[in-house]
């Protein structure tokens, strides 16, 4: 037998396997599909959440790692984050920006990705509510007041003023 046909009998044979497991379905891999991709988010008090749905052929469990990206960083996984919602608190002002994605996985089938979705954070925004008033010094002291309310779940700090 020349080296030729030797070869296409080999590639013969093992196209005849591969067909034939295929077909048969011993070999076929499951498939995930993201069936509801996490939408942006704006934080509100704080906190933010997204949400991805999923399913899997032939069933199965589903796992879920959740990773984020800040700016021109790559992506990275978040700690502890492996269930359909990411819970986001206490949110800083410095996390505006950021994307985030989530990895879905399971036994017998290829990981896919969700789409990515944005992170908005509010700045507070501070408006004095209550003007303070002109006062008299009474033996060398006077006493003012001032009202303020704070937006997006900010903090407000007072310092005395001489």
């Amino acid at each position: 037998m020349n080296i030729k046909l030797w070869l296409y009998t080999w590639q013969l044979l093992i196209l005849i396997f591969f067909v034939s497991v295929s077909t048969s379905g011993y070999a076929t891999l499951k498939k995930i599909t993201i069936t509801t991709q996490p939408a942006n988010q704006t934080a509100q008090n704080g906190s933010a959440s997204f949400t991805v749905g999923a399913s899997v052929t032939q069933g199965g469990s589903l796992s879920y790692q959740w990773q984020e990206k800040s700016g021109t960083q790559p992506w990275s996984n978040i700690s502890g984050k492996t269930t359909a919602t990411l819970q986001l608190n206490n949110v800083p002002a410095s996390f505006n920006g950021r994307k985030y994605r989530v990895e879905v996985s399971a036994p017998g089938a290829t990981k896919v990705f969700s789409n990515d979705a944005t992170l908005t954070v509010p700045v507070p925004t501070i408006t004095i509510t209550t003007q303070p008033a002109n006062q008299t010094a009474q033996n060398g002291s006077a006493s003012f007041t001032v009202g303020a309310s704070v937006t997006q779940g900010g903090r407000l700090s007072y310092r005395d003023w001489e």
